[in-house]
Protein backbone atom coordinates (compact mmCIF):
# COMPACT_ATOMS: atom_id res chain seq x y z
CA UNK A 1 0.00 0.00 0.00
CA UNK A 2 2.87 2.69 1.49
CA UNK A 3 4.15 1.53 -2.39
CA UNK A 4 1.10 2.71 -4.63
CA UNK A 5 0.81 5.63 -2.10
CA UNK A 6 4.40 6.87 -3.32
CA UNK A 7 4.30 6.01 -7.10
CA UNK A 8 0.72 8.19 -7.21
CA UNK A 9 2.15 11.07 -5.10
CA UNK A 10 5.24 11.09 -8.15
CA UNK A 11 2.39 10.70 -10.66
CA UNK A 12 0.95 13.85 -9.25
CA UNK A 13 -1.89 12.29 -8.42
CA UNK A 14 -4.01 12.13 -4.66
CA UNK A 15 -4.21 9.12 -2.82
CA UNK A 16 -7.05 8.42 -0.79
CA UNK A 17 -6.26 10.75 1.95
CA UNK A 18 -6.87 13.96 -0.42
CA UNK A 19 -3.34 15.04 -0.57
CA UNK A 20 -2.30 16.55 -4.01
CA UNK A 21 1.58 16.64 -3.47
CA UNK A 22 2.82 17.87 -6.68
CA UNK A 23 -0.15 20.76 -6.53
CA UNK A 24 1.16 21.75 -3.05
CA UNK A 25 4.35 21.94 -4.35
CA UNK A 26 3.91 23.67 -7.34
CA UNK A 27 2.24 26.52 -5.30
CA UNK A 28 4.86 26.97 -3.29
CA UNK A 29 7.26 27.38 -5.89
CA UNK A 30 4.77 30.02 -7.42
CA UNK A 31 4.67 31.69 -4.00
CA UNK A 32 8.43 31.95 -3.94
CA UNK A 33 8.91 33.38 -7.05
CA UNK A 34 6.58 35.82 -5.95
CA UNK A 35 9.11 36.90 -3.04
CA UNK A 36 10.88 39.92 -2.73
CA UNK A 37 13.32 40.40 -0.13
CA UNK A 38 14.11 43.87 1.46
CA UNK A 39 17.32 44.78 3.00
CA UNK A 40 18.16 43.99 6.37
CA UNK A 41 20.51 45.59 8.67
CA UNK A 42 23.14 42.57 8.94
CA UNK A 43 25.69 41.15 7.14
CA UNK A 44 25.49 37.66 4.99
CA UNK A 45 27.79 35.10 4.59
CA UNK A 46 27.01 32.75 1.63
CA UNK A 47 28.56 29.18 1.83
CA UNK A 48 28.47 28.28 -1.47
CA UNK A 49 29.58 24.88 -2.55
CA UNK A 50 31.37 24.26 -6.35
CA UNK A 51 30.99 28.19 -6.77
CA UNK A 52 33.57 29.13 -9.55
CA UNK A 53 34.97 32.78 -9.02
CA UNK A 54 32.20 34.03 -11.61
CA UNK A 55 29.07 32.87 -9.84
CA UNK A 56 30.93 34.01 -6.60
CA UNK A 57 31.24 37.70 -7.69
CA UNK A 58 27.86 37.44 -9.48
CA UNK A 59 25.98 36.37 -5.77
CA UNK A 60 27.76 39.08 -3.89
CA UNK A 61 27.32 41.65 -6.55
CA UNK A 62 23.10 40.54 -6.44
CA UNK A 63 23.06 40.79 -3.17
CA UNK A 64 24.88 43.45 -2.26
CA UNK A 65 22.06 45.74 -1.89
CA UNK A 66 20.34 43.53 0.78
CA UNK A 67 23.04 43.25 3.49
CA UNK A 68 25.14 45.40 5.37
CA UNK A 69 27.84 43.24 4.04
CA UNK A 70 28.31 40.75 1.88
CA UNK A 71 30.39 37.29 1.76
CA UNK A 72 30.26 34.36 -0.90
CA UNK A 73 32.90 31.61 0.18
CA UNK A 74 33.59 28.66 -1.88
CA UNK A 75 33.21 25.37 0.39
CA UNK A 76 34.54 21.73 -1.19
CA UNK A 77 32.00 19.44 -2.50
CA UNK A 78 28.73 19.87 -4.11
CA UNK A 79 24.97 20.25 -3.07
CA UNK A 80 24.86 16.22 -1.98
CA UNK A 81 28.50 16.03 -0.63
CA UNK A 82 29.36 19.52 0.81
CA UNK A 83 27.91 17.76 4.35
CA UNK A 84 29.42 14.10 3.82
CA UNK A 85 32.86 13.01 6.40
CA UNK A 86 35.00 14.78 3.82
CA UNK A 87 33.60 18.01 2.98
CA UNK A 88 32.52 18.78 6.50
CA UNK A 89 35.56 19.90 8.40
CA UNK A 90 35.93 22.56 5.90
CA UNK A 91 32.15 23.73 6.05
CA UNK A 92 32.53 23.67 9.89
CA UNK A 93 35.81 25.85 9.74
CA UNK A 94 34.33 28.03 6.98
CA UNK A 95 31.02 29.01 9.52
CA UNK A 96 33.28 28.87 12.89
CA UNK A 97 35.48 31.69 10.64
CA UNK A 98 31.88 33.39 9.58
CA UNK A 99 30.91 33.70 13.36
CA UNK A 100 34.29 34.86 14.95
CA UNK A 101 34.21 37.63 11.99
CA UNK A 102 30.29 38.74 12.76
CA UNK A 103 29.18 38.82 16.13
CA UNK A 104 25.83 37.15 16.05
CA UNK A 105 24.61 39.60 18.84
CA UNK A 106 25.53 43.12 18.15
CA UNK A 107 26.28 42.66 14.36
CA UNK A 108 29.41 44.27 14.71
CA UNK A 109 32.90 43.56 12.25
CA UNK A 110 35.34 41.87 13.99
CA UNK A 111 38.37 41.83 11.70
Amino acid sequence: MARWRRQRARAGRPDESGADFVSVHNHSINAMFRYVPRPVRCPAVILKAGVDERTRLRLHRELSGLYTAVEVRPVAGDHWTVMDSRNAPDLAAQLDRALRRYDPLTQEEHH
